[in-house]
C-alpha cells in the first residue's frame, strides 16, 4: 500500500437517459440503470472489445476502453483506459488480453506489442446525490470528457433501450419491459455541469459593487497559446491582449485587473470559470473588495473539490488497484461528502 494525495471533484449528473428534443426530462433511462447496464455488458470482456464509436461532437477525443465498473453500496466506480498515440514517451500500455473486472496487466515506459498505450481514470458515481466525481491522482488527468462522451455512446448504442431494424441500423428507442411499442424517436444524453455551493457565489453576486480588484492566477505550459480559456474571460478587458502570443516558458501567473465589473461582466466571468478545462488545481478567479483588499472571494470556494489522502495499491506503471480504491471510497465516504454541502 501506498499514502497517495488523490483530488476529488464533484460534477452534477445533469442528463442521463433519453430526451424529446428540447425537454429538460427524460422519457426513458436514468443514471443508476445505465450504470448496471454498462456493468452488465462489459464484465469479462477483452477491454480491446470496450471501445465504442463516440459521436460526432467527440471527434477529437482518443478512443476510451472500459477497465471496470462495481457497485460499492449505492455507489459506483468506474474505471477508464483512454489511449494516446504509441509514439509518445514513457506512457504506459495495457495488453489486449486484459479483462474487464478481471486480470489486467499494465506494461511501464516501453511499449509493448499487443497492447494499447494510455493512461487510467477513475470516476465515483453517487446516484443519491446525482453526481459524479473525477479521482485524479497525483501527477494525473481527470479526462471527465472522455468518460462523459463513452457513457453517452453506451447508451446511444449498447443500452437495452435500443431498438434496431433487420440490417443493424438504431431506428429507435423504447422501453425493454414494452418490446411491442413503436420505437420513439428521441436523443440519449449523458452530460455533466460543475456542482455549484450556492453560498460562495452568492457572497460574490451580494459584494458586486464593492468589487475593487478582478485576480485570475493560473499556470501556463512552454509554448502554448495564451487564449480565452486560460484566463476565464478576465483578457477581454485588456486593451491589446494578444489572445495568440506564445509563453517562452513554463511559469504561474497572476493577473490582477483594477475593476468593478457590472453584473452581465461578473455573471460571464463566473460561468467560463466555472466551465473552464483546468491544466492544474493551481487555477482560479478571485475578486478582492472595497476596504478589504487582502482578503480575496475565490470561485473555486464555490465549486466541491479537496484533497484527500489514500492508501492505495498502485503498480509500477502507476495504475491503482481497483479493489483498494473501493475500500478507501467506502471508508472515507461520509467525510468526502461533506464537500458538497455549503460552507
Amino acid at each position: 500500500m501506498a499514502k497517495k494525495q488523490v483530488s476529488i471533484t464533484f460534477y452534477d449528473v445533469s442528463q442521463c437517459g433519453f430526451y424529446k428534443w428540447g425537454a429538460k426530462t427524460p422519457v426513458l433511462g436514468g443514471l443508476v440503470q445505465a450504470l448496471q447496464e454498462l456493468k452488465d455488458w462489459s464484465d469479462g470482456k477483452a477491454i480491446p472489445l470496450t471501445k465504442l464509436k463516440q459521436s460526432r461532437r467527440d471527434d477529437d477525443v482518443m478512443p476510451v476502453y472500459l477497465r471496470g465498473v462495481d457497485r460499492l453500496g449505492d455507489d459506483w466506480t468506474v474505471a477508464t483506459w483512454n489511449e494516446v498515440p504509441a509514439g509518445e514517451g514513457g506512457v504506459a500500455s495495457i495488453s489486449e488480453r486484459s479483462i474487464v473486472g478481471g486480470k489486467q496487466q499494465v506494461f511501464a515506459n516501453e511499449f509493448e506489442k499487443n497492447s494499447i498505450p494510455g493512461f487510467a481514470t477513475y470516476f465515483w458515481f453517487v446516484p443519491s446525490a446525482n453526481v459524479v466525481a473525477t479521482l485524479r491522482m497525483e501527477g494525473s488527468v481527470a479526462a471527465k470528457e472522455p468518460m462523459r462522451g463513452y457513457v453517452e455512446a453506451f447508451i446511444e448504442t449498447r443500452s437495452s433501450f435500443v431498438v434496431e431494424d433487420a440490417d443493424g441500423t438504431i431506428v429507435g428507442y423504447r422501453d425493454p419491459a414494452c418490446a411491442e411499442s413503436k420505437p420513439l424517436k428521441l436523443y440519449p444524453k449523458f452530460r455533466l455541469s460543475p456542482y455549484v455551493k450556492p453560498g460562495a457565489l452568492a457572497r460574490i453576486r451580494a459584494a458586486r459593487d464593492q468589487i475593487v480588484k478582478v485576480i485570475r492566477v493560473g499556470h501556463l505550459e512552454l509554448t502554448n497559446p495564451v487564449d480565452a480559456a486560460a484566463f476565464g474571460g478576465v483578457l477581454a478587458f485588456f486593451r491589446g491582449a494578444n489572445r495568440k502570443r506564445q509563453i517562452t516558458r513554463d511559469r504561474q501567473l497572476r493577473v490582477e485587473l483594477e475593476l468593478t465589473p457590472t453584473e452581465r461582466e461578473l455573471e460571464k466571468m463566473i460561468k467560463e470559470e466555472l466551465g473552464a478545462k483546468r491544466r492544474s488545481s493551481w487555477e482560479d478567479l478571485g475578486f478582492a473588495l472595497k476596504g478589504e483588499t487582502s482578503k480575496v472571494l475565490w470561485v473555486s470556494k464555490s465549486m466541491a473539490r479537496d484533497i484527500f489522502e489514500m492508501d492505495l495499491r498502485v503498480d509500477e506503471a502507476g495504475v491503482v488497484d481497483l479493489a483498494s480504491l473501493k475500500e478507501e471510497l467506502a471508508k472515507r465516504r461520509k467525510h468526502i461528502l461533506r464537500i458538497l454541502q455549503n460552507e
